[in-house]
């Protein structure tokens, strides 16, 4: 009876010991993750007003080029839509 006992015992704290270790593995796991979406986050940040910038930039010193293009763009755009209709 105290054998029985005892591995009880035995595997409630091996039980309790590897739950234990999942839960800091999984936090590690969780803080690993939350750090590379944040370093992604801040590049993919950065490159979009890195865009943003030179896209400005070019429209300032190209207005009428700029002008132009979407006029064009937005001609083909109507052309292919009154196409499918």
């Amino acid at each position: 009876m105290e054998a029985s006992r005892d591995i009880m015992n035995d595997v409630n704290t091996t039980t309790r010991k590897a739950a234990h270790d999942l839960k800091g593995s999984m936090q590690e796991a969780r803080s690993s993750l939350k750090e590379a979406f944040n370093d992604r986050y801040e590049s993919v940040r950065r490159q979009a007003g890195e865009a943003l910038s030179t896209s400005e930039e070019f429209v300032k010193e190209h207005p009428i080029s700029t002008v132009l293009g979407a006029c064009a763009v937005g001609f083909i755009a109507g052309a292919l839509l009154r196409r499918r209709h």
